[in-house]
Formats: structure tokens, sequence, C-alpha cells
């Protein structure tokens, strides 16, 4: 199948909290973090995942694909609870009380089925709110969160968190950003590091023009300096 890049759109941080902010109900606040930074298949994975799934305390979320369960070894995969998801559902199971109210077994998403239009309504909801109307705004959602998460993490693990492969994440996912323009435009900065003598390459005794150590040369992150030993040297030796 081929990729449509015309109908891919980034959503930043900016732009998915203020749809969150908009989700007139706690469970499509829910839906949305799941779609948006749990990077969830919307309906057919979240309508799945049953309060048993979510292990608070190990800070993890099984979930069960219907996308890929045709595969071997694939019909579920354990994620983070990342902090953004933890929070909406912390919150829910606050209201609802499972293994109190409801059994553990229930499923979290309540009041949706696979025949809900969620696409339909959601759309309804960002108009109405006066933001812009997204295509495919659930697929988008989690094309974002692809894109975050191979910034992050090694590209292996973000595709087998979200349940595809590097080669269909690639073609069908992460996208080019804005902000990646901005990092690749912007200035390089070198730290100024100063040996054990204390003098920096300016200071250095006798001829100004020589090579210094090469632990002078060393690029570093901004704004920091050292004024200790060679950061090169073992002292383990």
């Amino acid at each position: 199948m081929r990729a449509n890049r015309s109908r891919m759109v980034f959503l930043d941080e900016n732009l998915s909290h203020r749809i969150l902010d908009e989700c007139p109900t706690l469970q499509w606040k829910v839906i949305w973090t799941l779609a948006r930074w749990g990077g969830l298949r919307m309906p057919s994975e979240g309508i799945r995942l049953t309060w048993q799934d979510i292990d608070f305390e190990a800070g993890t979320m099984l979930i069960h694909s219907h996308r890929t369960e045709r595969h071997e070894g694939r019909e579920m995969r354990l994620v983070p609870l990342f902090p953004e998801c933890r929070k909406i559902l912390d919150e829910l199971r606050e209201q609802v009380q499972p293994g109190i109210d409801i059994p553990m077994s229930a499923a979290v998403i309540q009041g949706f089925d696979r025949e809900t239009n969620w696409r339909t309504r959601l759309h309804r909801m960002l108009v109405k709110a006066g933001l812009p109307a997204l295509p495919k705004p659930f697929v988008n959602a989690r094309a974002s969160r692809a894109t975050e998460l191979a910034e992050i993490f090694p590209g292996h693990v973000a595709a087998a968190w979200l349940g595809h492969t590097e080669r269909i994440a690639n073609k069908h996912y992460r996208q080019v950003t804005a902000d990646h323009l901005k990092r690749a435009t912007a200035p390089k900065k070198r730290c100024r590091i100063r040996c054990s003598t204390g003098r920096n390459r300016a200071e250095w005794p006798g001829n100004e023009t020589a090579e210094p150590p090469v632990f002078l040369r060393i690029p570093l992150c901004p704004e920091r300096e050292y004024t200790g030993t060679n950061p090169l040297r073992n002292d383990s030796r």
C-alpha cells in the first residue's frame, strides 16, 4: 500500500494538548491520550484495552492488536505506560474504581464500539472548538508519536512499542518536522575546556599556535566547563 504523504500532519505538543483540552468527556480524553501519546490504533486497539491489561506498578500496558494478530508472536505487545497515559488513566481509575465497582476485565473505554464513527465525531468536536480539521486524526496522532519515540529510542524499540516494523514506520508513520529543520540550521556550540593547570588554549605556554593536548579539542554540551583532569584518562588503571 502506497503512503499518502499529503495527508500526513505532525501534531506537535501544543496542538495535541489543545485538542485534549477540548475533549468534552473524560472518556474522550482517554481516547485521545491513548492515540496521541500511547500510539494505539484507534478504534481496534483502544476498545480491546481492559483494566487488567494495565500494570500501574510495573508501568506497562498489554496491547492486543487486531491488525497483527495473524502473525505468530505479534498478537499482543507490551508497551510503557507513558506519563501522559498514566495521568489520564489514573484519573479514570479513581472515577470508575476497577476491581471494586467494575471487574478488572472491563474495557477501559466505555460507550464506544467498532461501529462508532470515531473519526467523524472527533472531526465535529474539533470544528466546534475552532481547531483545524485534521485529515486522518487518529492515524496522524499515532504517526506523531512514532516520530517522537524514534527521536528518543532506537528505531527497533520505537517500532516494537507501536506494533509495526521499522520499514512500515518509515513508510507510513515517521515524519520530517519543523523542529528537525530548526535543529539542523541552528549554530553549533562548543565548550571551553580547561586543563588541570587551569589554562585554556590561548594561555598555553610556549608557541600559542602549537597544538594543545587532545582533550582541549573535545566538543561537549554548551555552557559546561571542566576544571579537573584529562577527561580521556582512564583513572581505573
